[in-house]
């Protein structure tokens, strides 16, 4: 599949696993200030109290997290993530599903993903492959990334009367930031 059928196939698949995608290009992501990235490119009203991001968010894009104020959690509790916005980089996205594949070394990692009620996923659109084994032949190739999270959207959880309740063992708001390398993702 081509690149660009492999992202139409991932945007459709995420949007119906309850997922809001966002596409930008790469350059304005890195160049972007707080007020660009919160209210034009993700549309906040207004700023969350604080943004946890794991350590791969400053490796790969230091300007992000410092126009942010983002910090790494270092030791994580309830209340600091139920109240900050969870920011990560996706390791793969699977077109087919619409997942992210979000991998952690340390405990304090996956709280980033598994803590907040809101988390923002960035996905370099080159990561998408085509189907789940795609997904697990790469990860086949690349263990030494730690423990994965195959991410599917928000979280939802069922009773027995077939009540569903979403946000109860996870994230209730899922956003991926599809990082492009064309203009056409440019929001203006």
């Amino acid at each position: 599949m081509e690149r660009q059928e492999l992202r139409v196939e991932f945007e459709a698949s995420a949007r119906r696993a309850g997922m809001r995608v966002i596409a930008v290009s790469r350059a304005t992501l890195t160049s972007a200030s707080k007020q660009l990235f919160e209210q034009r490119i993700l549309g906040f009203e207004e700023s969350p109290a604080r943004y946890l991001a794991t350590p791969t968010v400053r490796e790969q894009y230091p300007g992000l997290f410092s126009c942010l104020d983002a910090r790494i959690v270092e030791t994580p509790s309830e209340e600091v993530t139920t109240q900050a916005v969870g920011l990560c980089v996706a390791m793969l996205g699977i077109a087919e599903t619409g997942s992210v594949l979000l991998a952690g070394e340390q405990v304090q990692e996956r709280f980033v993903w598994l803590g907040p009620r809101h988390v923002i996923v960035l996905l370099p659109e080159t990561a998408i492959v085509a189907t789940l084994e795609d997904g697990l032949y790469w990860f086949t190739q690349h263990r030494e990334t730690g423990a994965v999270t195959l991410l599917t959207g928000p979280s939802r959880t069922s009773d027995v009367e077939r009540i569903l309740t979403v946000g109860v063992q996870g994230a209730e708001e899922v956003d991926v930031v599809l990082l492009t390398s064309e203009e056409e993702g440019e929001v203006g």
